[in-house]
């Protein structure tokens, strides 16, 4: 698939290539930079060197972590996307279970973990967030977001010993599996580029391998 720059447009809802809808929150002049807020999770980042595929999903270059935010405020502001569908889900698309809300609140990790660092195949290159996240910044915030926000979101059921349950072996002890998965599969194109690369070094007086696993032992808090 080709892939172009594009100017995103506040209102508009993008699907990311990784699966993950974000609406734009806003965009400055005819730049290629945008402010997202994941629909599921509530995730922000601002995008920068946004591109399109031929299939309509996006990508950036980069993009800087903004933390997590109600999206339903943001809904007040911009109501409908395109298509007229409203941003937010409507009653009977809201998840009745807590098990759903727990899965949603999952894959908003996910999505900060690859916002963080990730691997184009198709461009052959690393893409970065130039404000790195920790491993404690990102278990910090998904407690925070899935623990108090959704105690008292009154979108969800009623907190309970099931959700406590769900929340504990279900989300909060998945999330290192997770993030090292994630680390596993960056460290995996890491050597693939030294082998590619030779005798060259990526990233400066450094191989991708060694720049990566400095990268990790500061994400971790090992160094």
């Amino acid at each position: 698939m080709e892939n172009n720059h594009f100017h995103p447009i506040a209102g508009q809802i993008y699907q990311n290539r990784n699966g993950i809808k974000y609406l734009c929150l806003e965009s400055e002049g005819f730049s290629n930079d945008g402010l997202f807020i994941s629909v599921s999770s509530g995730y922000v980042l601002l995008a920068h060197g946004c591109k399109q595929n031929d299939d309509g999903t996006i990508y950036w270059n980069c993009s800087e972590d903004k933390g997590f935010h109600d999206v339903h405020k943001f809904s007040e502001l911009y109501g409908y996307d395109s298509t007229g569908k409203s941003i937010v889900p409507q009653d009977d698309d809201e998840p009745s279970t807590w098990a759903e809300v727990i899965k949603i609140e999952f894959e908003g990790v996910r999505a900060e973990l690859e916002s963080l660092v990730y691997y184009d195949t198709k461009q052959r290159c690393f893409n970065e967030n130039i404000n790195p996240t920790t491993y404690d910044q990102i278990l910090e915030s998904a407690e925070m977001n899935a623990l108090e926000q959704y105690t008292e979101d009154e979108r969800f059921p009623e907190w309970n010993d099931e959700a406590e349950y769900l929340f504990r072996t279900e989300y909060i002890s998945k999330i290192k599996p997770l993030a090292e998965e994630w680390e596993a599969g960056i460290m995996y194109h890491a050597k693939l580029v030294d082998e590619y690369e030779k005798e060259s070094l990526a990233f400066g007086d450094e191989t991708a391998t060694e720049y990566y696993t400095d990268y990790f032992n500061r994400f971790w808090g090992r160094g």
